[in-house]
């Protein structure tokens, strides 16, 4: 009999004792796929309702605002309340796990004082899902379309949230999903006027 819990992890572990097949990998996998075709379709949905212009800048505006509630669930991982700032190693340590979190791993790859390079070595969302799901026209209009604007709005949000985008700026240079070893994401320090 299975007991109300308001948890999904403790629904699933009961599911998977009738369930074998349900392993955590199994879930994670499942979970991964249903996020990403939701957003995947989504998009479509916008673009078919708006046009591509105004579909990317409503899917880039839906990042940034999700990103506002990842940005609290990550600070308070390391410790940190609502109102603790936030330097730039511990926004590095909070993007790492960002990324960590749903199977893509993060490191960094080159740091000086003027300048942070990050490389995501995985994409799941897009490697296993979005190309095993849509045909290449589709998949390929799809990351064309919205990954630019997405990790922009993502990264930039973290920025201003951590209350440190007066004086970094972000850039997204590199795709995995065009060719590239990896994507890039890089901070460059902003020059001091005057």
């Amino acid at each position: 009999m299975y007991q109300r819990t308001n948890s999904v992890v403790e629904n699933y572990k009961q599911l998977r004792k009738d369930n074998q097949y349900q392993t955590p990998e199994y879930g994670l996998k499942t979970l991964l796929t249903t996020f990403t075709l939701h957003d995947v379709l989504l998009f479509e949905m916008l673009e078919e309702e708006f046009g591509t212009p105004k579909a990317v800048e409503l899917y880039a505006r839906l990042w940034s605002k999700r990103a506002l509630y990842e940005f609290k669930d990550l600070k308070a991982h390391f410790g940190l309340k609502e109102e603790d700032p936030v330097d730039m190693p511990t926004l590095l340590k909070m993007i790492k796990k960002y990324f960590d979190d749903f199977g893509n791993p993060f490191i960094i790859a080159k740091q000086t004082d003027d300048y942070i390079e990050g490389h995501a070595v995985d994409c799941p969302y897009t490697t296993e899902v979005v190309w095993n799901t849509f045909p290449k026209e589709k998949a390929d209009h799809f990351n064309d379309s919205v990954q630019i604007a997405c990790n922009h709005a993502i990264f930039e949000t973290f920025l201003k949230l951590a209350g440190l985008d007066k004086e970094w700026l972000f850039g997204f240079p590199a795709q995995l999903c065009r060719g590239a070893k990896h994507c890039t994401f890089t901070f460059t320090k902003k020059q001091s006027e005057g």
